[in-house]
């Protein structure tokens, strides 16, 4: 019998379900995707019962190793690989648009996820596709998952697709080869890409909200692609014509408003007005780390064009780790409005709580109360000084990197801090000695390490910000310019995040 998703005579066709077996690799997935310490959380609980069998150390590819001769052996359930997977390629490095229903129809069927599914994938649905499925689409998306139940909340759901996209790379930039003077072949490949996309209900007393995620590209007509599939799949029961858009121009309005109050929950660091006349207005800090509101010019330029009628487009934010009570995991950046005003783009990958934070902290802004806190502005705390008598008893070889470290420490307050501009103003210190030190406090978890993107000779490229190189992509939007950048045109800029 066909895989479709309603069985013979049903009056509305199902979505494409993948008929294929699982044709990817699990393991080769989550060595691409999770990071180092996501895996040591799986096995960190099983070496303690089996410390002789379990290996929690060493670079990822051995974890990965470990991992699978973990489940070889019957210690771990491979369900549990499955959920890192699902948090790891369903959260972030994506782009977000939230819609909410406008019929009872679409409300009551949201919110009641067994009857969608049945309605959608037709009855007996587990037990028909197996999900989740692990397929390589060749051509059209496919549906590999649908799940009831989403950091703990028995009522969300998630319909997940696997689609594919053809992306054009230069090869090695060092097989480049001169056939004429001044005249040089450069040869381009094109490798097929495989994308995520996904509806996800978010479920909530009074402001349920879909949201329709896909992979992030620097193409739009990509984007625009996922975004069609995933409506594709489930308009046989839920239409588009059935949702309205859940603008966040509101909740970008009492982001700004309330910048000074929050300044531990988040950092506007840009933001595009568009005025009564169709005119843009930019108003951005000097670093993805300072906030237009600690700067009373920008703050009054604000608050006039907000007098005026003007509603916030294109919004730079930065949630702040230490504000979140736990729940954030590291500061995560994200860009609203650029394209819709129902849009929101993450660039990271990031956990699936952590990106429901996010999606709450526009609830509470676009709602009518948001709970003041006290007025304190970041830029005036005091960095946390970092405790070096521990690195200082351990290497004291390294004196005077700890001593030039400890001085600057206490007369900074950057929460970031650029290895360039920090080796510019510790001179008497060897960049070896300095970059050993630095090393130790990573290892230490007082620092991480991060990397950005600049202009060439130029400024900062917007608010980008990556834990690994692994992470940065071939092409990142210019929030600035309004055009795509390829990523080794620029300048790579290497930093350390306090705190780590």
């Amino acid at each position: 019998m066909p895989a479709t998703g309603h069985e013979p005579g049903d009056r509305t066709r199902g979505p494409k379900v993948s008929r294929a077996q699982n044709t990817l690799d699990i393991y080769k997935l989550l060595e691409d995707l999770a990071t180092i310490p996501e895996i040591q959380s799986l096995l960190r609980p099983l070496k303690e019962e089996h410390p002789s069998e379990v290996q929690i150390g060493g670079s990822k590819a051995e974890l990965i190793e470990s991992l699978q001769k973990a489940v070889n052996a019957t210690l771990l359930d491979r369900k549990h690989l499955y959920e890192l997977l699902q948090d790891c390629e369903e959260n972030g490095a994506q782009y977000i648009r939230y819609w909410m229903p406008t019929t009872d129809t679409a409300r009551n069927l949201c919110s009641n996820p067994k009857l969608l599914a049945d309605k959608l994938l037709g009855t007996n649905w587990q037990t028909r596709h197996k999900f989740p499925r692990l397929t390589d689409p060749s051509g059209s998306h496919e549906v590999v998952d649908f799940r009831i139940g989403v950091n703990g909340k028995s009522r969300d759901w998630v319909l997940k697709l696997y689609g594919s996209r053809i992306v054009t790379k230069r090869l090695d930039r060092d097989a480049d080869r001169e056939t004429a003077i001044g005249r040089y072949k450069v040869e381009f490949e094109n490798r097929s890409v495989r994308t995520v996309c996904l509806a996800r209900w978010n479920d909530h007393p009074t402001h349920g909200i879909l949201e329709v995620r896909y992979s992030q590209s620097a193409v739009i007509e990509h984007r625009d692609a996922d975004e069609t599939a995933v409506w594709d799949a489930i308009s046989p029961v839920l239409p588009r014509s059935h949702f309205e858009s859940w603008s966040l121009s509101g909740a970008l309005l009492s982001l700004i408003k309330n910048a000074h109050k929050h300044a531990t929950l988040y950092t506007l660091s840009s933001v595009k007005f568009r005025d009564n006349s169709e005119g843009v207005n930019t108003i951005q800090s000097d670093t993805g780390e300072e906030s237009i509101s600690s700067d009373p010019g920008r703050l009054k330029a604000a608050e006039a064009l907000m007098e005026e009628g003007g509603t916030p487009g294109a919004m730079a934010i930065l949630w702040r780790a230490d504000g979140s009570d736990g729940v954030l995991t590291r500061n995560i950046r994200s860009v609203v409005g650029r394209r819709y005003s129902n849009e929101q783009h993450v660039a990271a990958h990031i956990r699936g709580t952590e990106l429901d934070y996010i999606t709450d902290q526009f609830r509470a802004f676009a709602g009518a109360g948001v709970k003041d806190s006290e007025d304190d502005n970041e830029h005036d705390r005091p960095l946390r000084i970092i405790d070096l008598s521990r690195a200082k008893a351990k290497h004291p070889e390294l004196k005077s990197a700890w001593e030039a470290l400890e001085a600057w420490f206490a007369r900074n307050k950057a929460h970031f801090i650029y290895e360039d501009r920090l080796a510019r103003n510790i001179r008497n210190v060897s960049p070896l000695l300095l970059g050993r030190a630095l090393g130790l406090l990573v290892e230490q978890g007082d620092l991480s390490l991060a990397y950005r993107l600049r202009l060439p000779n130029g400024p900062l490229l917007g608010d980008y910000e990556y834990n690994t190189l692994e992470e940065i992509p071939d092409e990142i939007e210019d929030f600035d310019e309004d055009t795509t950048r390829r990523t080794d045109s620029l300048e790579l800029v290497t930093g350390y995040r306090v705190g780590g």
